[in-house]
């Protein structure tokens, strides 16, 4: 295994960077993105976890742009876990 496959979500978020400084649309950052991926990890790890890498990306896009907003550590506690199934 390679750094880069041990540093992963750190190299997309480099990519990402980088990305955002051309002139290309979101679309095309995102292909872009992936396409360096593709060549920086193993063809069998990035065939496995390229799914999840187009949603990391839209997951952070959506971050950064606040259309998402991660509120941690404020869970209500629900009125069903007195019992598993409780509330079916």
């Amino acid at each position: 295994m390679s750094v880069v496959e041990n540093a992963v979500f750190d190299t997309i978020i480099l990519l990402m960077n980088i990305a955002e400084k051309t002139t290309l649309t979101g679309m095309e950052k995102k292909s872009s993105i992936l396409d360096q991926l593709a060549l920086l990890l193993s063809t069998e790890t990035y065939e496995r976890y390229a799914p999840l890498f187009a949603l990391m990306i839209d997951g952070l896009v959506s971050l950064n742009r606040k259309d998402v907003v991660l509120v941690l550590n404020k869970a209500k506690k629900s009125p069903c876990i007195k019992g598993i199934f409780s509330c079916v």
